[in-house]
C-alpha cells in the first residue's frame, strides 16, 4: 500500500515538473509568473511530503517536514494573491506584505522547531505500516 501511494506521489511530482518546465517556456506575464510560484511552491511540497513517507528515522523525517515547509504555507498565499489579481481586486500593499511576514514567520517557526513548543508540541514516529 505504501508503494502505491509513493508511486501516486511519485506521477505527482513529475506532472507538477512538467507544468514548470510548460510555464519557464513562454515569456511570462504577471499571473503566468504567479503560477510558476504556485507551481514550485507545491513541487517543493510534494517532494518534501514524499521524503517524509520513505523516511526511515525520525530525524530524516523531521526534515523532510521541515523542507516541505519551505514551500508549503506559500502555496495558498500565492493562490489568494493570484486570484485578486485575476479578478483585479485591489487590496493595500501593507496588506499583501503582512500576509508575506504571517507566512514567513509559519516556516520560521517550523524550521526552528526543535527549539520550542510553538508549533508542534509533541512528535512521534512510527515506523510500521
Amino acid at each position: 500500500m505504501l508503494a502505491f501511494f509513493v508511486g501516486i506521489q511519485y506521477l505527482g511530482i513529475v506532472i507538477i515538473f512538467v507544468q514548470v518546465m510548460v510555464l519557464l517556456l513562454y515569456r511570462p506575464s504577471n499571473l503566468q509568473r504567479m503560477l510558476l510560484i504556485i507551481e514550485l511552491a507545491t513541487l517543493v511540497n510534494h517532494v518534501g511530503c514524499l521524503l517524509m513517507m520513505q523516511a526511515k528515522t525520525a530525524e530524516t523525517a523531521l526534515m523532510a517536514v521541515k523542507f516541505s515547509y519551505i514551500g508549503k504555507p506559500y502555496i495558498l498565499l500565492v493562490i489568494f494573491l493570484f486570484l485578486l489579481s485575476f479578478y483585479r481586486v485591489h487590496i493595500p500593499n501593507f496588506i499583501k506584505y503582512a500576509l508575506c511576514v504571517f507566512h514567513v514567520c509559519i516556516s520560521m517557526l517550523v524550521l526552528t522547531c526543535e527549539h520550542h513548543r510553538l508549533f508542534y508540541s509533541s512528535m512521534k514516529f512510527v515506523d510500521e505500516i
